[in-house]
C-alpha cells in the first residue's frame, strides 16, 4: 500500500485574517442594504395627532389595532390589498382601501369630521 502524506496548509496570520473578514463584510454590506430596502415590508404611515386617539379605533381587515404612540404612527402590512378603517366617538368614519407592496409606504392624514344630527 501506498504511504500516507499530510499536506501542510500555509497559516494565516491574525492581520491576513483580519483584512479578509474585513473585505468580505466591506462587499457584503452593500448587498445586504440593498436586499433590505427592496423587501422591507409595507407600512401604512398614518399622521395622526396623539391628542386626537383617545376615544377612537383603528381597525385593518376587520381586526382591531393598536397604533404605536408616536406621530406619524408606522404600521406594518403584509402585501396585498387591505382595507383601513377608524372610529371615534362623534365623528364620521373614515375608511380606506389601501394596496400594499413590497416596500411601499402609504402615506394618509387624518382629518376627521363631525356627525351632523338631522332633524
Amino acid at each position: 500500500m501506498g504511504t500516507f502524506t499530510a499536506q501542510i496548509l500555509p497559516r494565516y496570520d491574525r492581520r491576513t485574517w483580519l483584512v479578509g473578514v474585513a473585505v468580505g463584510l466591506a462587499a457584503a454590506t452593500p448587498v445586504v442594504a440593498a436586499l433590505y430596502w427592496f423587501l422591507r415590508p409595507a407600512a401604512l404611515v398614518l399622521d395622526w395627532p396623539l391628542d386626537q386617539r383617545g376615544a377612537s379605533a383603528l381597525k385593518i381587515d376587520g381586526r382591531t389595532i393598536t397604533p404605536p404612540r408616536k406621530n406619524p404612527a408606522y404600521i406594518r402590512l403584509r402585501v396585498g390589498s387591505h382595507r383601513v378603517v377608524l372610529l371615534r366617538r362623534g365623528y364620521e368614519p373614515i375608511e380606506w382601501n389601501v394596496e400594499a407592496r413590497l416596500g411601499a409606504r402609504i402615506q394618509r392624514q387624518v382629518e376627521w369630521k363631525p356627525v351632523t344630527v338631522s332633524r
